[in-house]
């Protein structure tokens, strides 16, 4: 992280985060487009997760929200759903190869069983 850091852009100014504000080298979000701390730069979902929940998903969003390193960012949200969306069409297209696949092998095996 530190490698991309160098990169990026910052300057010396104050965290954005509103439990921080320390004035420090600060690096800009390349979501949010604000200045923020090294421990305050990861980007994180906003909102309040449900706590009595049995959904992965949920609970993924429980162990993000429970870290203390990073700030709540509104437009980071339409980067993960467009993640979620890419990464389950990968799923069904890979699912939909390997049962077309093993219809087409089934197949096969009754026409070489018939013969």
């Amino acid at each position: 992280m530190n490698n991309d850091l160098t990169r990026r852009d910052h300057k010396i100014g104050i965290c954005h985060y509103h439990l921080c504000r320390k004035k420090t080298k600060v690096y800009l979000c390349n979501y949010c487009k604000e200045y923020f701390c090294k421990k305050h730069l990861y980007a994180k979902p906003p909102g309040i997760p449900r706590f009595k929940t049995l959904n992965p998903k949920d609970n993924l969003f429980i162990e993000e929200w429970r870290k203390t390193d990073g700030h709540p960012c509104a437009p980071y949200v339409d980067v993960l759903r467009e993640e979620q969306k890419i990464k389950e069409e990968k799923y069904w297209n890979t699912l939909n190869k390997l049962l077309s696949s093993k219809s087409s092998e089934t197949e096969e095996e009754k026409v070489n069983n018939v013969s």
